[in-house]
């Protein structure tokens, strides 16, 4: 039994399981209490994080029981249907989350993605530095500073699952440089099957990673210019954006054929800059013990897009990797991550350069006033031109996620600068892990996260399903359609709905209606009502200052109050 204890210690197998054993038992600290709560509630309030609830209970349905294409829902945006494919889909994190719904239900399967997906993030940046460098110490600084990343974190906590799948990232840059440098064709296929999870998992993901891609693989070309062929590295390079571009178009299909509808809406020039980071908010603490003391110190507010920190210890292995480059196999390589981790920082940043809460204005001298014919300027950043000229860069309104490339590649260099010192400190090496490990751990520790929103139906949703028939319903007034909850509701009652989630993008036939409907009750909506054949119209009492006018000229223009389910009236035609 020794023997075999002994063996197993030493084999290749017990250092992946102690690895994934460790990953997971951080999963569950670093997110607790969430294991307790995973079949009834999700962290945070009700946001983004219930539409996503429903997404994984309507994929299920759909494939599952209705054998439809869950990529478009005939029951919303009633009578028209809706296009999935207008907002996220993210159909990996749901694939991640069906072995969890289908037996327990859609809010299990979604709490058990997101463990899950610190997980891979942690295993996938673990692989990839261990590739580069050949040390498991190394892959598990990297793991342990990308997965608990407050970039992560902040996604966690607003429910963002689809920027959850992130985790792709660390072994899709390995294999691109596997590919260009060595060209396998194994390479090229993980690289294109990474590349197609990426995009299944954020559309938002896929097309910034296709731009920092460009400037990584230019980068790596040129810091390996003196061991390539350059014909070969012309021919691999065709190969890679080919083999890429047809994974790009599998991935966007529903999202292409929604523009091509119009359903796309083009984000305005200031409407992006609204969502442009600091340079500030990689080195600004994320973390509980500072809350947002340092933020408002330095002028900058902390919202969850903007959680970018890098950490402490981070940048000083990024430092370390850069300045013992030379002592190091991986030089180039360095050098390579280095510039699209700039790029990244650059195009996070934006349309203009901010430093606080506002675009900086840089206030020009008198003597360059005549010249330059204005008394200020904004610093237009290369995310300006971008958003002037590159197909699709206006379909984005968060310019801040570049800054998740740059926490990927950051990451992992800080494995290759953990190494030097494993090489120059061997004996005390895994003292040195712990300690590192530990620090990473305290710069970044978010604190228990004890707030937590019960997911169940609201009391008229159970009244609507136990109602016979497929009758259509409307909520009232108009605007809470376009709410995630509303949308989660109609797994509860099964009926159509003229609601979706339009938060990103409303379709055609909603922009038509809502302006007529804005004004219930009046004779033009009731009138609109009738003619699209909506059964249950739902009036939630409390969004109105006097609502017992409202409810008497409800009555007038000719509906019926069929009954009163906590604060909902829900009114029918006679």
């Amino acid at each position: 039994m020794r023997e075999k204890l002994s063996a197993f210690r030493h084999s290749k197998e017990s250092i992946y399981l102690i690895v994934l054993a460790y990953f997971s038992f951080l999963t569950v600290a670093y997110t607790f209490p969430l294991i307790f709560h995973m079949a009834d509630s999700v962290v945070g309030k009700i946001g983004d994080n219930i539409y996503f609830v429903w997404l994984i209970g309507w994929f299920q349905k759909a494939l599952f029981t209705l054998h439809v294409n869950p990529f478009f829902h005939p029951g919303l945006n009633y009578p028209e249907g809706w296009n999935v494919a207008m907002t996220e889909t993210t159909p990996a994190m749901v694939l991640l989350a069906l072995p969890g719904s289908l037996p327990f239900g859609p809010t299990w399967g979604y709490n058990f993605a997101i463990l899950a997906s610190f997980v891979l993030a942690g295993w996938s940046a673990f692989l990839a530095v261990k590739k580069l460098t050949d040390s498991p110490l190394a892959g598990l600084i990297a793991g342990t500073l990308f997965a608990f990343s407050p970039y992560r974190w902040a996604r966690y906590l607003v429910g963002h699952l689809n920027l959850l799948g992130n985790f792709w990232f660390p072994f899709y840059f390995v294999a691109i440089t596997e590919y260009l440098l060595r060209g396998r064709w194994t390479w090229l296929l993980i690289a294109g099957l990474l590349a197609l999870g990426i995009g299944l998992s954020s559309p938002y993901y896929l097309y910034m990673g296709l731009i920092i891609t460009a400037v990584f693989a230019l980068a790596l070309i040129f810091f390996y210019r003196k061991t390539l062929v350059l014909k070969t590295t012309f021919l691999r390079s065709g190969v890679l954006l080919i083999t890429l571009l047809i994974t790009t178009l599998i991935a966007m299909l529903p999202y292409l054929v929604s523009n091509s509808q119009g359903n796309l809406a083009d984000r305005s020039l200031q409407y992006a800059n609204s969502y442009s980071a600091s340079p500030l908010d990689f080195i600004l603490p994320v973390n509980f013990y500072l809350g947002e003391t340092v933020w408002d110190w330095a002028g900058r507010s902390l919202e969850h897009e903007n959680a970018l920190y890098l950490g402490i210890v981070c940048l000083v292995l990024v430092g370390l990797a850069w300045l013992k480059r030379w002592d190091l196999q991986q030089s180039p390589w360095i050098g390579a991550a280095l510039v699209a981790s700039l790029a990244g920082i650059i195009l996070a940043m934006g349309i203009y350069l901010h430093i606080q809460d506002t675009t900086w204005v840089w206030h020009i001298p008198r003597a360059l006033r005549p010249i330059l014919d204005r008394d200020t300027l904004r610093i237009p950043l290369p995310g300006y031109f971008l958003f002037q000229y590159l197909p699709f860069y206006t379909k984005m309104r968060v310019m801040m996620r570049f800054g998740v490339f740059t926490l990927t590649l950051m990451s992992m260099l800080a494995g290759l600068g953990s190494v030097w010192l494993f090489r120059k400190y061997p004996t005390w090496r895994y003292l040195i892990a712990v300690v590192l490990l530990v620090c990473i751990v305290l710069d970044v520790y978010p604190g228990v996260q004890d707030r937590f929103s019960k997911v169940e139906a609201r009391p008229v949703d159970v009244w609507l399903a136990a109602q016979p028939g497929n009758g259509a319903v409307v909520q009232f007034p108009i605007s809470r359609v376009e709410d995630q909850d509303l949308v989660y509701d109609t797994l509860i009652h099964g009926k159509p709905f003229i609601g979706g989630y339009f938060s990103a993008n409303q379709p055609k036939q909603y922009r038509r209606i809502k302006p007529v409907l804005t004004a219930f009750p009046d004779e033009a909506s009731v009138a609109l009502l009738k003619g699209l054949n909506f059964q249950y119209i739902l009036v939630e009492a409390s969004y109105y200052p006097n609502f017992s006018v409202v409810h008497q000229r409800i009555e007038e223009l000719g509906l019926v109050l069929q009954t009163v389910v906590g604060d909902q009236y829900v009114y029918t035609w006679p």
